[in-house]
């Protein structure tokens, strides 16, 4: 992806995060995961709450997978494109 792709793709990420919250009931289908290694997942997981603990100081900072929501999931997704 180009740079200006992964901005707008970041972007958008966060509106469909803001949509989801707003009008989804934010349920993970386990089908997201399908073709991925269960080390990629663990990745993903963990660096998931790397990021979640560093944005909420009190809350919650050792989500298991099955209890991360589709918005977050967005949200944190948004973030690692709009890094660079």
């Amino acid at each position: 992806m180009t740079r200006a792709e992964k901005i707008l793709a970041s972007r958008l990420l966060e509106v469909a995060a803001r949509e989801f919250h707003e009008h989804s009931c934010n349920d993970m289908q386990p089908e997201m995961f399908e073709g991925m290694l269960p080390g990629e997942v663990a990745w993903l997981v963990e660096h998931f709450n790397i990021w979640w603990a560093n944005l909420n100081d009190f809350e919650p900072q050792d989500f298991k997978l099955i209890k991360i929501r589709d918005d977050w999931w967005m949200d944190y997704l948004a973030h690692r494109l709009g890094e660079g």
